[in-house]
């Protein structure tokens, strides 16, 4: 099996830092339930083509499937992990399963037990069986995983919800004690819990020259970017959130149907020059 060299993976203000070394980290978002198992090797070898890295995935609490873990590292790419478990991305309930809404006394992403007490079921879970398979960085068998994440894009309900700060807080506490060895992350929540971090860009990104941005975004201190979707894939059934249709083509290097696109070339000169 060809793997990556990661077996330690710290961090500090600028970058991480993987084996020592600093690294730029380019990752393209694919979301495996929204493509077939026999697209993924392909789609994983042309983000790779394409210049990127890394895969970054959510995983989908009422719907997932590892194995794409094992295929990334086959790739001799990382791979991010945004366990969540809430993931929104216009996803059915945000990934969390329905039975859980009809459990009594349950109200998502606050301070209540029955939510907690599923999530770090769930967290325990997951972060176990990556244990298992030895893909996480840290394990010493070149696992993939070298980041991983903790719920999602909670800051703005804190001015909502007066016990956000409090469960945010438990959130990053429970992450750490799972052990993966691993920087843990926070997307959207600047004031994340420590040493759960959060990764701001310094530079917006204008759709219309993405390599260009990203340029200017390493130029100006930044070391980790991901380009959601890289692949976009289809919402099957009824997977699809927040007025989604069933495509969730976002315009990537590479379309709904798995066709590379022309764009991707222009990246691939960029990352390889």
């Amino acid at each position: 099996m060809v793997g990556v060299a990661a077996e330690n993976v710290t961090y500090d203000g600028r970058s991480l830092f993987i084996n020592g070394r600093r690294h730029l980290i380019i990752s393209g978002s694919i979301h495996y339930p929204r493509s077939t198992p026999e697209m993924w090797p392909e789609l994983v070898r042309l983000a790779k083509e394409g210049g990127a890295n890394t895969i970054e995935t959510y995983v989908f609490w009422n719907g997932h499937e590892i194995k794409p873990d094992i295929i990334v590292q086959e790739a001799g790419m990382f791979l991010i992990l945004r366990i969540g478990p809430f993931v929104a991305g216009e996803w059915n309930f945000g990934g969390i399963p329905v039975w859980l809404h009809f459990i009594p006394g349950t109200s998502f992403r606050t301070e209540n037990d029955n939510f907690k007490y599923y999530m770090e079921k769930f967290m325990t879970y997951i972060v176990n069986l990556m244990k298992q398979e030895k893909l996480f960085a840290s394990q010493g068998e070149k696992g993939p995983i070298i980041m991983t994440q903790v719920e999602n894009e909670f800051e703005y309900l804190e001015q909502i919800y007066p016990e956000g700060k409090n469960y945010v807080n438990w959130a990053g506490e429970m992450a750490i004690s799972q052990h993966t060895s691993v920087p843990w992350i926070m997307c959207g929540e600047s004031d994340a819990p420590g040493p759960v971090t959060y990764w701001a860009p310094k530079y917006h990104r204008p759709s219309r020259d993405s390599a260009f941005a990203v340029a200017r975004f390493f130029q100006k201190g930044g070391s980790v970017v991901n380009y959601y979707m890289y692949h976009g894939g289809t919402n099957f059934g009824r997977t699809g959130g927040g007025g989604f249709t069933t495509s969730y083509d976002f315009d990537g290097p590479i379309d709904e149907y798995g066709i590379n696109l022309l764009k991707d070339n222009f990246l691939v000169i960029f990352f390889h020059h």
